[in-house]
């Protein structure tokens, strides 16, 4: 499968090993397919926790994040942490704690990334004449 995938112009194709999974990596990738062997087996040989990575991976809908807000509605006391992931050329976001993903306008996207790395620290105040 890995050499099949690897052959097409447009995708890039790795094999990730069970502490990778563990480790986190999953981050840089789109899609994981799991092949061969059992579903028992695989569970067994990525443990809790990669079983944990692979939930998370498939409840932010893969990708890989590209960052995360803290949105507040107007008239609201409550904020709600939202991630923005990018898969290809599309993103998404997921608020936390909901199942529902939301496909995003690149443009806007990318305009409040630049937004935010335009933000500059707030000069000091000047001091007060005694």
């Amino acid at each position: 499968m890995l050499a099949l995938l690897g052959a097409e112009t447009n995708v890039s194709a790795a094999r990730i090993s069970p502490e990778d999974i563990r480790a986190g990596k999953l981050k840089g990738f789109d899609v994981v397919m799991f092949t061969g062997g059992t579903g028992s087996g695989q569970a067994r040989a990525l443990g809790e926790t990669g079983r944990g990575e692979v939930k998370k991976f498939v409840e932010q809908g893969g990708g890989q994040p590209v960052f995360e807000a803290s949105v507040e509605s107007k008239g609201s006391a409550k904020a709600e942490r939202v991630i923005v992931s990018k898969q290809g050329d599309k993103y998404s976001a997921q608020r936390e704690g909901e199942p529902s993903i939301y496909e995003l306008d690149a443009r806007s996207v990318e305009d409040l990334e630049k937004a935010a790395t335009d933000v500059k620290e707030a000069a000091p105040e000047p001091k007060k004449k005694k």
